[in-house]
């Protein structure tokens, strides 16, 4: 049964010519449903933009570009296939940058451990000095200068996150990196997750405007600003009878599916033809 309203063509002529383009080209490949490859494709342009573009609207009104979507969709409907097409990019992106971090960690761990025998070195010659009673000062002086280079833990940068909560997406934040995307063809993971369980934060996310956060055994986080898309690709019975049967309720009265673009596509199985000499 579907859970939307009937559907309307999607109006694929509003989008740019070189999103469009990738879209036609990408059904065309996985003949998927066609909808099904436009909300793909808003996903990764809102993830492209959202730490990028702000929205000015009328009434001096401005607003984030980041967009919250969902397909429902059941199995075979090739989920997965599309959101690996518009995906791979922030895939590699992330993947390169976990590579360029481990290496940045090896090399602070050498840093440290070289600022920590200087630091021992100075503490040492220090205490000579005032047991001896001589002039310490020059010796102070170092410390400090030393003690003020302390070598700062490099930061990983991460965008794509699936099974998470919010907290331990959200430590990755920082004032060069604030743009997340919580993004799953199997909604199942992310519905069963404990970001999920935090639908107000999730509110708040998708305004795009500053927060704080407090934590239980730790500082709470100041968020300035941050920049999240969302995207759930599930099928309508995990989405119907799991996370709406739960959180009926609160997903009403909090208002977090009307920030949501809603997808469910006809199906294309049955439909699909091979076509081209480019298979086997």
């Amino acid at each position: 049964m579907c859970l939307l309203a009937p559907e309307n063509p999607c109006p694929i002529y509003a989008m740019p010519p070189l999103a469009r383009n990738a879209i036609i080209e990408t059904q065309k490949n996985t003949q998927t449903p066609i909808a099904m490859a436009i909300t793909a494709a808003l996903t990764a342009m809102s993830i492209a933009c959202q730490n990028q573009v702000d929205v000015c609207r009328p009434g001096n009104l401005r607003g984030s570009s980041n967009i919250y979507s969902m397909i429902l969709a059941d199995s075979g409907e090739r989920k997965t296939t599309v959101d690996k097409v518009f995906m791979k990019a922030f895939y590699l992106r992330d993947e390169a940058l976990a590579e360029e971090y481990a290496k940045l960690v090896e090399n602070y761990s050498t840093e440290k451990e070289i600022w920590e025998q200087r630091q021992k070195a100075l503490e040492s010659k220090l205490h000579k000095e005032i047991r001896a009673g001589k002039d310490y000062k020059t010796t102070e002086s170092e410390l400090k200068t030393h003690l003020n280079k302390c070598p700062v833990p490099p930061q990983i940068h991460r965008t794509i996150f699936n099974d998470t909560t919010i907290e331990g997406m959200l430590k990755y934040y920082s004032d060069s990196n604030r743009s997340f995307a919580l993004v799953s063809s199997e909604g199942g993971i992310i519905f069963d997750s404990r970001a999920m369980s935090k639908l107000g934060i999730l509110n708040s996310l998708w305004d795009g405007g500053s927060l704080f956060i407090d934590r239980k055994s730790s500082p709470g986080i100041f968020l300035k600003e941050p920049r999240l898309t969302i995207s759930v690709m599930v099928q309508p019975d995990v989405y119907h009878k799991g996370f709406c049967t739960r959180k009926k309720e609160l997903v009403k009265t909090s208002g977090h599916h009307a920030r949501f673009l809603m997808c469910q596509p006809t199906s294309t199985q049955g439909t699909r033809i091979i076509t081209g000499d480019n298979y086997s």
